[in-house]
Formats: structure tokens, C-alpha cells, sequence
């Protein structure tokens, strides 16, 4: 299935600066987010259904940050990937 990534999805993974711990983590996380994306690539539908204003999106947890991503009939649309707090308001 093909991927498109959103321009705010793009910049949410690039700000990875938040994380105050050592490079090494950072690039722990990276990974991580990295083979979860490749998950969701292969079984779409591994993501949690969401309601209101997300209505038809899927949310998969990394860490105690969101991937919200929304299927179409022949790809996969990355929404916004950020803290759980922030991300649903």
C-alpha cells in the first residue's frame, strides 16, 4: 500500500528535539518510529478506530506519543504524529 506523509506529520517527526535524554535514545526513538510506520504499512488496520473530530482515522501508540494516519482506498495518509496530551485537541 502505498504512503503519503502531510506536511505537519513531516515536521512533527523532524522535531524530535523535545526529547531531553542522549542522542542514543533519540535514535532508539527514531527506530522505533521507523518500524512502526513500516507496521502500519503492512496491516493497516493494526490502529486503534477513532470518533469525532477523527472520524475514519486510526491511532498506533509509540512511547507516549500518537500516529494518527487515515486510509484511503489504495494508501495510507499520515496525519500528525505527536504527545498524546496535545494530540487529540
Amino acid at each position: 500500500m502505498n504512503q503519503e506523509f502531510t506536511n505537519r506529520f513531516l515536521k512533527d517527526t523532524r522535531q524530535l528535539k523535545f526529547l531531553k535524554d542522549t542522542r542514543q535514545l533519540k535514535g532508539a526513538f527514531k527506530e522505533e518510529l521507523e518500524k512502526v510506520v513500516k507496521k502500519i504499512t503492512e496491516n493497516p488496520e493494526i490502529g486503534k478506530p477513532l470518533r469525532y473530530s477523527f472520524r475514519n482515522c486510526r491511532s498506533v501508540r509509540v512511547r507516549k506519543f500518537r500516529i494518527i494516519y487515515k486510509l484511503n482506498a489504495d494508501k495510507i495518509i499520515f496525519i500528525t504524529f505527536e504527545h498524546r496530551e496535545k494530540v487529540y485537541k
